[in-house]
């Protein structure tokens, strides 16, 4: 019953970050001082505020996660450990400073996981999942979608 209304959420919440990172003066200013923190604050953005800010978006994101999380699983002290691996390997996945690479690096991986735990076995579920990113790793380091690198 939850699982529609989390996807829903999850997807809208994706989107209003994506928007927020693309769109707006904070956002760029976040995108400038992640890059080159010096020469961010050389051109006037203020790297303290700036970091600071984005801790308390990495904050509200982790709490908006538990928050979608909690009535599917079990709530304890570590219920998100498993959930906080798998998003780092994600992002590593799908290649570091790369939204759309994280979000293929997401479907692929949850693709792998549930076909492995459908039609192989579901104790080998997670193996899969972590084959599959060693696997990209060792042909495609920089993960599956690159950031765009800057130039100079």
């Amino acid at each position: 019953m939850h699982k529609p209304y989390q996807a829903v959420r999850s997807r809208r919440c994706s989107s209003w970050v994506w928007l927020a990172l693309d769109r707006t003066r904070a956002g760029m200013a976040m995108r400038a001082t992640f890059q080159d923190p010096q020469t961010a604050a050389l051109m006037g953005v203020r790297v303290a505020w700036v970091n600071t800010a984005t801790f308390a978006l990495g904050s509200g994101l982790a709490a908006a996660s538990g928050a979608l999380l909690g009535p599917v699983f079990m709530v304890s002290p570590t219920m998100g450990d498993l959930v906080g691996l798998k998003a780092f390997a994600i992002v590593i996945l799908g290649g570091l400073g790369s939204l759309p690479g994280a979000t293929l690096g997401g479907f692929a991986l949850g693709f792998v996981e549930e076909f492995a735990g459908g039609y192989l076995s579901t104790e080998y579920r997670d193996a899969f999942g972590f084959l599959l990113i060693i696997l990209v790793l060792a042909l495609k380091p920089q993960g599956l979608v690159p950031a765009k690198e800057r130039i100079g």
